[in-house]
């Protein structure tokens, strides 16, 4: 806001004398709209009564954005300390600070996503709902088109993702296979992950959701897939995005995670080698 402590008067004697050319938006004279009231039929009045009011209140909004700079110099470093390499934000951090201070921080590490800024009733919500709820609970504040949820002591802001739990892609292995909602490409021949291939009668399926118990290769006993997720420290949004192998209704394995016992490769057997194009 180079020019907010010059008035419109001034501004239009200057593109005279230069003689400059502009254009008026019709729109601007239309006090339907708050902004247009405001400067067509209140202003006049305050700066009537108060000549000086529009030089004070440049003042102030310049001194508003001097301190708004001193606090994010302020708060930088404690944000930087509690930011990991997935710009997820450490809640043990925040716990001590009192409410203007961590809401202050909350503001900047979503500020840093170039988001819409929430209310102060939202960032109430985020703490109290999101970062406070209960240990076992999967809470999460939808922002428009992000969503804040937390793993692990931690935050994360995220984009918006599809459901993907109902869905099953038939696969015939012959040709690559697109994962939707951006998630890449499926391709066989290629790649380091090695499972036995299918039998003849069986059909492979990608579904992105799996039940029960299992029994991964390198583990001596079976374990509820929820528990197996979080042993392997893999957050419930990433749960139902990463490609999961079926062969029939059989799962055999999680292309990047796990691979089950049941695709264990016969010995002298080629097998089935899989690679994931992540976009």
């Amino acid at each position: 806001r180079p020019l907010l402590g010059i008035s419109r008067e001034q501004l239009e004697a200057y593109a005279q004398q230069h003689k400059l050319t502009w254009v008026d938006d019709d729109s601007n004279q239309n006090p339907r709209f708050d902004r247009n009231f405001l400067r067509l039929q209140v202003l006049p009045l305050l700066n009537q009564r108060w000549p000086h009011f529009a030089a004070a209140t440049a003042r102030s909004a310049s001194l508003c954005a001097e301190q708004e700079q001193l606090l994010d110099e302020l708060l930088a470093e404690q944000l930087h300390a509690l930011l990991d390499e997935d710009n997820a934000l450490a809640i043990e951090g925040l716990l001590a600070c009192s409410a203007a201070r961590r809401f202050a921080v909350l503001r900047r590490w979503i500020a840093s996503f170039d988001v819409t800024m929430p209310s102060r009733e939202q960032l109430q919500r985020l703490w109290e709902e999101v970062a406070l709820s209960r240990d076992d609970a999967e809470p999460q504040l939808l922002l428009r088109q992000y969503q804040i949820r937390r793993f692990r002591r931690r935050l994360y802001l995220l984009p918006l993702m599809a459901d993907l739990r109902d869905l099953s892609l038939n696969w015939s292995l012959a040709e690559p296979l697109t994962l939707p909602d951006g998630l890449g490409t499926l391709v066989s021949g290629e790649g380091d992950i090695c499972l036995r291939a299918p039998q003849p009668q069986q059909k492979v399926s990608i579904r992105f959701a799996a039940q029960g118990k299992l029994r991964i290769l390198g583990r001596t006993h079976s374990r509820p897939i929820k528990k197996l997720w979080q042993e392997l420290g893999i957050p419930p949004w990433q749960r139902e995005r990463i490609p999961m192998v079926y062969y029939d209704d059989q799962l055999i394995a999680a292309l990047g995670v796990f691979v089950c016992e049941d695709a264990q490769i016969p010995e002298g057997q080629q097998p089935l080698r899989l690679h994931w194009h992540k976009k």
